[in-house]
């Protein structure tokens, strides 16, 4: 059975994957890809107990190690926003309702406070 490609660009996945107990199971069905920072820099394991403010490190060595876990790096020319690959397969409308004025009314915490205070994006 083909394994599910898992991209993870955020720390808190993986750190609440670990909180969860389930971050082997993930890595036994899923392709997974981590950025460099978060594989080596951003990792870092929060539990109600720790005494230490900053967490324990999750080492995820031995799934690097054993290519369980994938890590890639690139340059800052090297990245493309959502936005722009949006706009390339034609679905960049479905990003820009989440600016508008209805969006933050119905949708969002902020249009009640803008209503409150009668200003928000028009």
């Amino acid at each position: 059975m083909p394994k599910f490609s898992l991209l993870v660009l955020d720390a808190g996945v993986v750190i609440k994957l670990f909180e969860l107990r389930l971050w082997d199971q993930v890595v036994k069905q899923c392709d997974v890809h981590l950025s460099k920072v978060v594989a080596e820099q951003e990792v870092q394991f929060h539990s109600p107990t720790d005494a230490d403010p900053h967490g324990q490190p999750i080492d995820l060595s031995g799934d690097i190690a054993e290519s369980r876990v994938q890590v890639f790096e690139c340059s800052l020319s090297q990245v493309v926003s959502l936005q722009e690959i949006l706009d390339r397969i034609g679905h960049s409308k479905n990003l820009a309702w989440q600016y508008t004025k209805e969006f933050r009314e119905q949708k969002s915490k902020a249009g009640s406070v803008d209503r409150l205070q009668d200003r928000g994006l028009h």
